[in-house]
């Protein structure tokens, strides 16, 4: 049988296969070995033991092998009683060991061992003594049963005999070698593991095998140098092993490294050593290792619908089946030569996504796994095709064009003001395009166009443009007609006219000036909003201007046509404020009220790599912080942080390459999320 695996042939495995099946066949090896068959007393196993008694020669066969010549009867010659002991079917006594007690005090009656071979009984042995007396005796072989006889040699009068102890003969144990020369034969049945197909784990099959003989004492399936074997159950002692054993038998694979491999299965007679058939011919191919699956994370963080890449290799079978999902949507992978690309049906929202896989290879071995993915759009919206710019006319309409290939254009977030009179609610907003017409002609002179667009994801983009109405020329002055005065007339000068003092109108009414004078941030930024008027009236196009009580400005902004500005504060700004318009100034102090803030002295790391987070929390009596992290749509828990006073730090580890977004949470208070990469 070869047992060396087949693993660098130059032609093909299937071909090698059909071949090897075709050439399967039935070896079988007579070794006639032996074995011993023991007849022992007292027993109660009277099973391969008969007795033949006679007139005056009586006996007990049961539980006992004795045998006696009744007192005060008349023996005539080659009169014998009889206990044999036979071999199992289809053997042959090598020798015979008989151990017995005997005494013949009569000179015409002894004791004879006995072999039956061709059915005739022959002398072995005669014994003979007036004294008790006892031994083991052995006999000869190649019969097919051994005796003990009480024999009447010569005839022996009544008389003779006085009491039936004087001649008797007790047999205490007999122990028959004997051979079996024929093998045994062993098919499959059903299930035969010796497909030819990649397989794993157990190989099972069914069998059945048939002796003559002493019966069946195992079946051996071996594949390559390792066997697995079915024991056949003990039998009675004429059939100490059955004749007819069928069963099923397991081979554990894993015992052999990946590969092909020949088979045999074989079954053995009488015991260990015995004779043997086997079946042999047969292939196995075995494929325990499950595939290597490595996963490229996208190299773009922005990309909405990156292309999923997995590299896969199993060397022994080879990959059946390929399964790639996000979020738990299962994708539509292409396999290429080991290379699995799959991408998202739909785009992926901001945050951290689950990847996971699973592959199978022919053999059925499986790998499973998963890596966690970052995505985040870092890119503001583009802000082109303005207009007009330059020289325009009193009648033209604003316009420009919105894009963004990340999250998307964040509609609701569209500013768009004129001369620092928002029109945003005048304006159509329609794929991407921006488009305000004026309700009346443009003034003539410059005007200053601003226009603030955000995507989803927050980042904002302002752009801002400047076009002109050309001013009408004045008319010419015309000639005066008429005489010309003589030169030495007098000047005739116009009478005096009265000038009036001009009246305070709406535009000379004092500034009013109004916005709270205490606002809390808490933590996260917060719009203050600025409002004007002049008379009662909307102060329009009014400059604010901001400046902290520390001397750090900040930049002005232009009230709309509501009169209103918008300031927007940092997450951490604080101090007293000071709001001026024109020559009216006020005062607003801003507080950090209870807040929750995260950060991060390294947010950039090596893959499998450990971030330091450290936070304080403000304004709350908590003592414990939540860390949680975006998976797909949805902030999961990560672990929990006691406070020290008001800080708190921890360790958390980025297992795989790319983007995590992170942040605290106390109760309904979070923080603003943290942005952490994994190279």
């Amino acid at each position: 049988m070869n047992t060396t695996p087949l693993r660098c042939l130059s032609f093909s495995i299937p071909m090698l296969i059909a071949v090897v099946i075709a050439m399967g066949f039935l070896a079988n090896v007579a070794q006639a070995a032996d074995s011993t068959v023991t007849y022992t007393y007292p027993s109660g196993d009277s099973s391969g033991m008969s007795a033949q008694l006679a007139p005056g020669i009586g006996g007990c066969t049961v539980g006992c092998a004795s045998l006696y010549a009744d007192a005060k009867t008349a023996l005539p010659a080659r009169r014998q009683g009889l206990v044999a002991f036979v071999a199992p079917f289809g053997t042959t006594i090598v020798s015979a060991a008989i151990s017995l007690r005997y005494r013949t005090l009569n000179d015409g009656l002894s004791v004879h061992l006995q072999t039956r071979i061709s059915g005739r009984w022959l002398d072995s042995r005669r014994l003979h003594s007036a004294a008790a007396n006892s031994g083991t005796y052995r006999v000869g072989g190649g019969g097919t049963a051994v005796a003990v006889t009480l024999t009447s040699d010569v005839a022996v009068a009544a008389k003779a005999v006085k009491k039936a102890t004087d001649n008797a003969v007790t047999v205490t144990s007999v122990s028959l070698v004997v051979r079996d020369s024929t093998a045994p034969s062993v098919a499959w049945t059903g299930g035969d593991p010796s497909t030819g197909l990649w397989q794993r784990g157990l190989l099972c099959g069914s069998f059945a095998a048939q002796d003559v003989g002493l019966g069946i004492d195992r079946v051996d399936y071996a594949v390559g140098g390792v066997v697995a074997s079915s024991v056949a159950p003990l039998g009675p002692r004429l059939q100490p092993r059955p004749l007819l054993y069928s069963g099923s038998i397991c081979f554990d694979s894993a015992a052999l490294e990946d590969g092909v491999y020949g088979t045999a299965l074989g079954a053995i007679d009488t015991n260990p050593d015995g004779n043997q058939s086997r079946l042999v011919g047969g292939v196995v191919r075995v494929d325990n290792t499950a595939p290597v699956v490595t996963f490229a994370p996208p190299t773009d963080s922005e990309a909405r619908m990156p292309p999923l890449l997995v590299q896969v290799e199993d060397r022994a079978s080879g990959v059946a089946t390929t399964e790639l999902s996000v979020d738990g949507v299962p994708l539509l992978a292409k396999v290429t030569a080991g290379t699995v690309v799959a991408t998202p049906t739909l785009p992926l929202t901001d945050g951290l996504h689950r990847v996971t896989w699973t592959v199978v290879d022919n053999a059925g071995n499986s790998t499973s796994d998963g890596a966690t993915i970052g995505v985040a759009d870092a890119t503001p919206p583009a802000i082109d095709m303005v207009a007009p710019l330059g020289i325009s006319t009193a009648q033209a309409a604003i316009s420009a064009s919105v894009t963004d290939g990340g999250s998307g254009v964040a509609i609701d977030a569209i500013r768009l003001a004129v001369d620092g009179v928002e029109v945003s609610a005048l304006s159509d907003v329609a794929d991407g395009l921006i488009r305000y017409e004026p309700g009346r002609s443009w003034a003539e002179g410059d005007h200053v166009v601003r226009l603030t667009a955000s995507d989803r994801s927050g980042n904002r983009s302002v752009r801002s443009w400047a076009f002109q109405v050309p001013l009408t020329p004045l008319p010419a002055a015309q000639p005066t007609t008429g005489t010309a005065p003589p030169a030495d007339a007098a000047t005739i000068m116009p009478p005096p006219v009265d000038i009036e003092e001009p009246t305070a109108g709406a535009n000379d009414a004092a500034l009013d000036l109004l916005l709270p004078t205490t606002i809390t941030t808490h933590g996260r930024r917060t719009t203050l909003m600025v409002a004007t008027a002049r008379g009662g009236l909307p102060a329009v196009g009014q400059r604010v201007q901001l400046r902290w009580a520390s001397g750090v400005g900040m930049s002005d902004v232009v009230t709309d046509e509501s009169g209103t500005a918008v300031v927007v504060l940092g997450a951490t700004a604080h101090g007293t404020l000071r709001v001026s318009v024109g020559m009216t100034s006020r005062s607003v102090r801003v507080l950090i009220g209870t807040a929750l803030l995260l950060t991060a002295g390294l947010r950039t790391v090596r893959t499998g790599g450990q971030v330091q987070l450290r936070g304080g929390i403000h304004g709350s009596t908590a003592d414990r912080v939540q860390i949680e992290a975006r998976v797909g749509r949805a902030w999961q828990f990560v672990t929990s942080i006691r406070c020290l006073g008001s800080r708190f730090a921890t360790t958390v580890r980025l297992p795989s390459k790319g983007h995590y977004l992170v942040r605290a949470r106390v109760g309904r208070l979070v923080s603003q999320p943290l942005r952490l990469t994994a190279r």
